[in-house]
């Protein structure tokens, strides 16, 4: 069984060999930083400067459709923000500035957040956080509540599949939308909760793992460039450069 075992890995690191990964602890580190610029910086600007570092880090690790996504959402903004309100009536501005605004200035915590999530699984999640000593209490949440959107969204896709099938109205769709979500999302808690009480989550007993998660030089440089983006911008911000 362990031979099969380690030929089943062995075939994994030969499939992912030319994929790139980022190490779900440099992961969370660029998440926090972004959170820290986003909650610093003074002009947007700084938020602008970070989201095309980020967008450079989603190409570098191969994801180019999120970051042409991200792109094409902040020229969005950007052209509703200079050329749509100030000719726009004031209701809309009142209704829509305030969600434009701070859309914009989430965008760095939200692609640092997309690329932290596409280039990890779930285990790895598990193993960065008991690497890092979070204690089992943390651990077992965080590891249910990180499964539960991808079952909440399949449900919704089948419920979106199952209202094309019938000529609804307004009213009707958000009723079958509403009333499914909501009866689907304890029970989709509680088989989540069990599923991983059967795999032994809740067991005292030190965890092993056939995949090895160490932190790579891409990784260091990443996280290394990341810090050193924010502290040029948020400097450059508090002298008022920008």
């Amino acid at each position: 069984m362990e031979k099969i075992m380690d030929r089943e890995l062995q075939s994994l690191k030969k499939e992912n060999k030319y994929k790139k990964s980022l190490d779900p602890r440099a992961g969370i580190i660029i998440l926090l930083i972004s959170n820290v610029v986003v909650f610093m910086q003074k002009a947007a600007m700084v938020g602008t400067i970070y989201v095309i570092f980020m967008g450079i880090l989603l190409l570098v690790y191969g994801y180019p459709k999120s970051c042409i996504k991200f792109y094409i959402v902040l020229l969005g903004m950007i052209a509703v923000q200079r050329y749509i309100f100030p000719c726009a009536p004031s209701w809309i501005v009142i209704l829509f500035g305030i969600f434009t605004n701070y859309g914009r200035r989430m965008l760095p915590c939200l692609m640092a957040g997309i690329m932290l999530i596409k280039t990890n699984t779930m285990h790895r999640f598990i193993l960065a956080m008991r690497k890092m000593r979070w204690t089992e209490s943390l651990v077992i949440p965080v590891a249910v509540a990180i499964r539960y959107f991808p079952a909440i969204r399949e449900e919704w896709q089948h419920v979106h599949e199952a209202m094309k099938l019938r000529k609804l109205s307004v009213a009707e769709k958000l009723e079958g939308c509403l009333v499914p979500m909501m009866l689907s999302a304890t029970t989709t808690a509680e088989e989540l909760a069990q599923a991983a009480v059967t795999r032994g989550i809740e067991n005292p007993v030190r965890k092993t793992s056939y995949e090895e998660i160490k932190i790579e030089w891409m990784d260091i440089v990443s996280v290394g460039l990341s810090l050193m983006v924010a502290i040029i911008v948020l400097v450059i911000d508090n002298r008022g450069l920008l």
